[in-house]
Order: C-alpha cells, then sequence, then structure tokens
C-alpha cells in the first residue's frame, strides 16, 4: 500500500470539508490511479465485496442510487502497521499511510482484554482502551498488553466511545469489543474501503458475514430480531440499503467521527453514528464480517432495557434529534 493510494492531505478535515463529493471516487467504480493497490498483498479471506450504500446528496439524482449498487470487489491490502513503521522517516512506502487507532470499550473484561490486544496489534499504530473503572484489574491487565488506557466515567459504552473518539490519535478508528464477538482478521476488510476513498464509515455486517447468536438463546435471537427493525426504520428514512446498522465492529475516519457530534452514552451510539453520518452526507459502507458468541464477560444490559433504548433513539433520530 505505497503513497501514491492516497493524496497526502486525504483525512485531513479540510479535504472532507471542501472536497466535493462528485470528485472523490463513488459508486461502484474504482479509480484507475487505485487499481494498482487492488491486486499485490492480499490478506487471505478479506478478497469480499462490500457495496457502497450511500454517497451524500449525488445519490439523489437520477440513477445515482443505482450505480452505486453496482458490486465493487475490494481487495483488502494487507495492511500491518509493522510494515509501516519499519520503514525509516522520508521513505517512499507505508510510512505515508493513514494510522489507525483501535478503541476498545472495556468494563470488567479481565478474561479475554489481553488476548484481543494482542489479536489486533499488528492493525494498529495505537490500541486505546477506554474502561469504565472496572473493578475486576482490566484496566491493568490492557497496560500489560501494551494499551494505552483512559479510565472513562463509567457511564456506558456511548461515553466511552465518544472519549475514545476524541482521544485517539489515529486517521482512521476502529470500534472493537472486548468480549471475543468480533474477529481481528476482518479489520483489513474494514479499512479498505476507506483507504481507497470509497467510504467514511465502514460497518462489519452480520448479515454478510453470519452470526453465532443467531443459533444461540432467546436473548440473543430478540436481540438480532430487533437490530433488524432498527435497521429497516433507517434504511426507510434515508433510502438506502444497510443491513446491519448496530454491529459495534466498525471503522470510521476521525475527522468524520469528530463531526458527528455524538452525544449517546450507552450501546445505541453505534445507532446514533449511522443515523447523523447519513443526516450529514457521509459515506457509509458495509463488508462482510462473522460474529462470534460472547468469549468472556457478561452482558453489561438486560435485552428488554437494550431494546427501548434502542428505539428511543430511533424516534430521536427519525425527528432530527
Amino acid at each position: 500500500m505505497g503513497a501514491s493510494a492516497r493524496t497526502p492531505d486525504l483525512l485531513h478535515p479540510a479535504y472532507l470539508a471542501q472536497t466535493p463529493r462528485s470528485g472523490r471516487i463513488s459508486g461502484g467504480a474504482v479509480a484507475p490511479e487505485h487499481q494498482e493497490s487492488l491486486d499485490p498483498g492480499l490478506c487471505a479471506g478479506a478478497d469480499r465485496p462490500h457495496q457502497p450504500v450511500r454517497d451524500g446528496p449525488a445519490q439523489k439524482h437520477a440513477g445515482a442510487l443505482e450505480n452505486a449498487w453496482r458490486l465493487s470487489v475490494l481487495r483488502a491490502p494487507c495492511y500491518d502497521a509493522r510494515d509501516r513503521q519499519a520503514h525509516p522517516p522520508g521513505e517512499v512506502g507505508m510510512k505515508n499511510a493513514p494510522t489507525v487507532t483501535i478503541v476498545i470499550p472495556t468494563k470488567n473484561e479481565a478474561g479475554g482484554i489481553a488476548t484481543v490486544i494482542q489479536e489486533v496489534k499488528r492493525y494498529a499504530d495505537e490500541v486505546l482502551v477506554i474502561d469504565g473503572h472496572s473493578t475486576d484489574g482490566t484496566a491493568d491487565l490492557a497496560r500489560q498488553a501494551g494499551a494505552r488506557v483512559i479510565l472513562d466515567n463509567g457511564r456506558g459504552k456511548g461515553a466511552g466511545l465518544r472519549l475514545g473518539i476524541a482521544e485517539a490519535s489515529g486517521d482512521i478508528l476502529v470500534c472493537i469489543d472486548a468480549d471475543g464477538s468480533h474477529d481481528p482478521a476482518s479489520i483489513p476488510a474494514l479499512l479498505a474501503p476507506i483507504l481507497q476513498d470509497q467510504a467514511d464509515l465502514v460497518i462489519g455486517s452480520r448479515h454478510r458475514g453470519g452470526s453465532d447468536e443467531w443459533h444461540g438463546d432467546l436473548d440473543n435471537y430478540l436481540r438480532s430480531v430487533g437490530g433488524g427493525i432498527i435497521t429497516i426504520a433507517i434504511n426507510y428514512r434515508w433510502n438506502v440499503r444497510i443491513t446491519d446498522a448496530l454491529n459495534g465492529f466498525r471503522a470510521i475516519r476521525k475527522p468524520v467521527a469528530s463531526a458527528l457530534d455524538l452525544t449517546a452514552n450507552d450501546f445505541d451510539i453505534e445507532q446514533q453514528m449511522v443515523t447523523r453520518c447519513l443526516r450529514k452526507g457521509f459515506r457509509v459502507t458495509e463488508v462482510a464480517s462473522h460474529e462470534y458468541l460472547r468469549k468472556w464477560g457478561h452482558s453489561k444490559l438486560p435485552t428488554y432495557r437494550r431494546g427501548y433504548l434502542f428505539l428511543g433513539r430511533l424516534f430521536l433520530d427519525l425527528i432530527g434529534l
């Protein structure tokens, strides 16, 4: 992934604010100058098709939505932060690529936090753990595993992610849970559409990659059904075709995340992130990602409370708050 794969100011806020979307790559095609990074150095399992879901206001023009739904196979370059860091300053190569911060919100996840950090390190310039004052030593274990740890006020996952967005040093943020349900090997696939300037927010879709929760207990099944209903409502409201709006495994440009003015304090942060991206005209894309059953810890929010939370957030999103 050489320097030619991006312009030097690709992730600069001024670029996002001033560059017309018609001047960026859009729809299902990949610009010729980006083709060279689609072939060599591919990660195993990362050559999955992704569909651009929305490309801002331009999609309102006749025929634009149809064109945007052409499948484009974005083969994910084998992004490894260690490759870039190995280059001396000034050398043309990975050194010029955008930096990546992996944000992991935690609350009493001592059982698996060290394992998750070790698995994501290769894809990150920074691993940032936002800990909600765990009482089981999660923060200490995260530091020992090499992560930067910041303690938040413990108000919920949303508050932790908002703090992570503010504190992260990377150009691109990857959000991943600490319970082992997300597959770190899918991180290159999440990064690919952003690195190719195809998207501003990329969601790992469980409907494209499968979920073990569909074969779990009743609570898991109800959460899946509820998430589908929320996603359908979002699709109807913004005229898009997202399959999984609520999965927390996602990548987003930091300038975009900062521009969303997120306010949610709990699990509805992912839903708010999607709806505000759509409202502000940012590009939302999905890639296939498999979800596993939780390996460590336990759910912090009962299913019925989670349902009320998401429905309340949906109401606020629909009325524009």
